[in-house]
């Protein structure tokens, strides 16, 4: 910042300002009084900073500029100042000149003038100031006014909504304005959907439960990392950790916005944040502020909580095509025979009386009723279950043999079903116009370290280790986002569930150590498997559309790509994470995101790749043709869940025929 005149030297010069001084050819400086030297002097504009009622200066109002500011450090001199340098930048340029005068000529028409060489000839703002004290030793704009001159440089002489610190100044600005008033002027609060045709260069946050928009990136406040818990009282700071490490932020801090009068407008000083269209709670405000997850304070706080919300990439909407939201028509089509063998277990239910199986909701599905229950590793490996049920791959390819014609499988609503057709062979596949492949377990080897990872992640928040052997104890939470996965423990496990710490005050902090756990132990790199570069291209060759389709963040994705080498095959617009929709797998909504990115209106002519049950169920969920590798899971536990099972990416080499376009 511009060193400050040292208070001797600004007694011996203030009275300068009565009469103007001439700090470049054109503009002038000084007091009010200094109205009257205008005519002497040839000025032909005037700008005027002071407060309070205007005075008539004998001019045309075209070559009057009156700008009501205050000289306070808290003043927001900022918003102002590009209107006062095209004025005077117009004038000049126009050939005339003009009289830049506050009160005293000391402060604000002072910072004006150095704003006006900031504009005008490329100085930064401490060059700026000298040279107008070069030729105004009394120049002194306020300390907030030498902030404010700054930033202005560091946005380039404009208003920069994108910037940083002007976010910050504009939050604080609010909260100047609420301190002394009591109340807000919401008419001047940003509105995120009046921004909705705007560039899509920037993330957009949107609630987790009904997709609203909430803040664009342009809103959000960036919060320097703080001294840790030793910034707390003792008690918070027990409950944070006595480690003085870096703490990751659970919040996301916006500048106050247009949805949120509701709670703003009835003068409250704090409150909590609630959704405008669903009315699920966000987070909360203090216009004292409040302390971040690192002990930085941020005045004013309007805290938005990640676990209640969804960010969705810069560039993720760009290029995405809409579809319609419906969930689409499900293939009836039985398991082809690939590599010579006939695919284990396709459907495992018999209309005609077969056994009662899970319906994946806690309840029993009764005598017939379609199955999409994930097998036990017992099941898994013997091939039923002790008490009769049709889930092994022996009793299934019995089915098939027996050609029957009544089998039904699930529609993702649990409305009607279809009938299962006569058996398929690969000609018969459809003609696909797109390719969705999951990335954990599909595209690199990774879910062993993110298994580890999870559990590791659960110990360390909850304090409980839960059954960690690999693959089994896995099984149930294979292909799940992570709050899904937080959401299966706490319901299973008591001594998680019982502690009274609910899921959304859980996940903040397991989303930021299991990611932290994960790159620490993939640190030495991961893997690709073999066959999926060749996959791309081969798709890409026969016309296909490519996404990817995540339970992982969009930090893992991205991290995952470029260490296996994987990174650029798949733009990162058609790059779907979990973190972008409403649920995770097993329900449908990432796939739904990938299939109206990639614009394929019929989910039936996708192709999904998944190697867990969890997956599988979201893409069927979806309408889309699900294959399952046995990359992480055994044959007999995928085949349930897919229309067909192969060993290795290759095997579909005859799948991927070119698509028939209308």
């Amino acid at each position: 910042m511009p060193r400050l005149l040292p208070l001797e030297d600004l007694k011996a010069t203030t009275m300068a300002a009565v009469t103007p001084v001439q700090i470049t050819p054109g503009v002038w400086v000084g007091g009010a009084g200094s109205i009257k030297d205008i005519d002497a002097l040839g000025i032909s504009h005037v700008v005027t900073a002071l407060n309070g009622a205007q005075d008539d200066l004998g001019l045309v109002p075209s070559r009057c500029l009156w700008l009501d500011l205050e000289d306070s450090p808290t003043a927001n001199l900022l918003v102002l100042l590009p209107d006062a340098t095209a004025f005077i930048q117009g004038a000049v340029q126009g050939g005339g000149s003009v009289l830049v005068r506050c009160a005293q000529g000391v402060s604000r028409s002072a910072a004006i003038a150095v704003a006006h060489l900031m504009a005008s000839a490329g100085l930064d703002d401490a060059a700026a100031l000298e040279a107008v004290r070069h030729a105004h030793p009394a120049a002194q704009p306020n300390p907030g006014f030498l902030e404010q001159l700054a930033l202005f440089g560091l946005m380039g002489c404009r208003l920069d909504p994108g910037n940083a610190g002007f976010r910050e100044f504009r939050a604080y600005q609010a909260a100047l304005a609420f301190a002394e008033t009591g109340a807000l002027d919401c008419a001047g609060l940003a509105d995120v959907d009046s921004g909705a045709s705007s560039s899509t260069k920037e993330a957009l946050h949107r609630c987790r439960r009904c997709r609203a928009a909430l803040a664009r990136g342009g809103n959000c406040l960036e919060v320097e990392a703080g001294p840790g818990p030793a910034a707390f009282a003792w008690r918070k700071r027990d409950r944070l950790g006595a480690g003085g490490g870096a703490t990751a932020e659970p919040s996301l801090w916006v500048e106050p916005l247009a949805w949120m009068e509701p709670a703003l407008r009835d003068g409250a000083t704090q409150g909590k944040l609630y959704c405008p269209r669903c009315g699920s709670r966000l987070g909360t405000y203090n216009w004292a502020g409040m302390q971040s997850a690192s002990g930085r304070w941020v005045v004013p706080a309007f805290q938005l909580h990640r676990s209640r919300i969804d960010t969705e990439a810069p560039l993720a909407r760009e290029r995405a095509a809409p579809i319609a939201r419906a969930v689409p028509r499900l293939l009836a089509r039985r398991q082809p025979v690939v590599g010579g063998a006939r695919q284990e277990g396709n459907e495992a239910a018999d209309a005609g009386g077969g056994a009662g199986v899970n319906t994946g909701d806690g309840g029993d599905a009764g005598p017939g009723a379609a199955t999409d229950a994930i097998p036990g590793p017992a099941q898994a490996s013997a091939g039923a279950s002790g008490d009769g049920e049709s889930t092994g791959a022996a009793d299934t390819a019995a089915a098939l043999e027996g050609g029957l014609g009544t089998g039904v499988r699930p529609t993702p609503a649990g409305g009607a079903t279809a009938a299962i057709g006569p058996p398929a062979s690969l000609p018969s596949f459809p003609a696909f116009t797109h390719l969705i492949l999951d990335c954990d377990g599909v595209m690199v080897d990774s879910e062993r370290p993110s298994c580890e990872s999870l559990r590791l992640a659960v110990k360390q928040v909850t304090g409980i280790d839960v059954p960690h052997s690999f693959p089994e104890d896995y099984f149930p939470v294979f292909g799940m986002d992570l709050r899904t996965c937080l959401e299966y423990y706490h319901a299973t496990y008591p001594a998680i569930g019982n502690q009274g710490v609910s899921v959304d005050d859980w996940y903040p902090a397991l989303s930021v150590a299991k990611e932290d756990l994960f790159n620490s132990l993939t640190a030495g790199g991961i893997a690709a498997f073999p066959g999926i570069k060749e996959l791309i291209a081969a798709a890409r060759g026969a016309g296909l559309g490519v996404a990817i389709a995540s339970s992982g963040s969009p930090g893992k994705i991205a991290r995952n790509l470029q260490s296996s080498g994987l990174a650029g095959l798949v733009p990162e617009e058609l790059t779907v994470s979990a973190a972008y929709v409403a649920r995770g797998k097993p329900a449908p909504d990432v796939y739904l995101e990938a299939l109206r990115r990639l614009g394929c209106a019929d989910a039936s002519r996708a192709l999904v790749i998944e190697d867990a049950v969890n997956g599988c169920r979201a893409a069927r969920a979806a309408g889309c043709f699900v294959v399952g590798v046995t990359n992480t899971l055994p044959r007999a536990m995928m085949a349930p869940a897919a229309d067909l099972v192969v060993d290795h990416v290759s095997e579909l080499e005859g799948v991927l025929v070119p698509a028939k376009r209308a």
